[in-house]
């Protein structure tokens, strides 16, 4: 995406202090505008949470703090520049990533802002998929071309919805439940973040498209009429045009596409 002329580019120090909290309001302001027009800064955005996730999986509290200290440093930030109360603020979400993905499985990176999926109805919730690469994980855009093997992470934000699911079709008819991974009632969710869900998803052989909808509500509902909406249209549309499902209006969804190359 084009960045507007009357934009300024923001640098990294700018992206680090905008996720500690540090900046003007203004400041503040300018980015998350700018968020919801360019597709690249998002996604340096989100390449930074998900590797605080990854991190904060494995790492102690003490190099993990360490991490984000050294990282601002090397960004500019000083440590007078960051309270202790606010980077405490950022920093326990992340840590407690490391607790909640061994307690039910998701991890939590701190990020309201809006970013990419096709929008079929409802507010601003949407889902967001990475792919495992050698060099760590890149953010796919719908309509990415994928194949057989890719290790597939999906993640969600929720937009203040409190009960959702994720499911995926392939282009063999197949649905697969992500979230929950079992169980037939929808999950509570986690508003205000970025939130991983906690294992990779392997693409097999089936043809032309994968697609992951992620399906939310203002109360608790079941999970098999979804299932059933998801079959129903598996194999129906194509890969730049994913039909939504078959729900009562009362429920919300997104659809994330990604187009799966050819099989020899």
């Amino acid at each position: 995406m084009t960045r507007p002329d009357h934009t300024a580019p923001v640098p990294d120090l700018f992206l680090e202090r905008y996720r500690l909290g540090e900046l003007p309001e203004d400041e503040r302001g300018r980015i998350e505008r700018l968020l919801l027009l360019d597709s690249e800064l998002r996604g340096r955005l989100d390449a930074l949470e998900a590797s605080d996730v990854e991190v904060a999986r494995g790492y102690p509290a003490p190099l993990m703090d360490e991490r984000i200290r050294g990282r601002a440093r090397a960004a500019g930030i000083s440590k007078s520049q960051t309270t202790p109360a606010r980077r405490a603020g950022w920093l326990m979400p992340a840590l407690a990533a490391a607790a909640v993905l061994l307690a039910v499985g998701v991890g939590v990176v701190r990020s309201p802002q809006p970013g990419d999926g096709i929008l079929l109805k409802g507010g601003d919730a949407e889902l967001i998929v990475f792919r495992k690469t050698a060099a760590g994980s890149e953010r796919l855009e719908p309509g990415a071309p994928a194949g057989p093997g890719d290790l597939i992470r999906v993640g969600y934000r929720a937009a203040g919805q409190p009960y959702g699911a994720i499911v995926s079709t392939d282009g063999n008819g197949n649905v697969t439940q992500h979230l929950p991974r079992s169980g037939g009632r929808a999950a509570s969710l986690e508003s205000g973040t970025t939130v991983l869900l906690d294992f990779s998803y392997e693409l097999d052989d089936a043809p032309r498209w994968e697609r992951f909808y992620f399906v939310t509500g203002a109360e608790p509902f079941d999970l098999e009429p979804v299932r059933e909406a998801a079959l129903a249209v598996a194999t129906a549309g194509s890969e730049s045009s994913p039909p939504p499902l078959p729900l009562a209006r009362s429920l919300e969804q997104s659809v994330f596409s990604l187009s799966k190359e050819s099989v020899p």
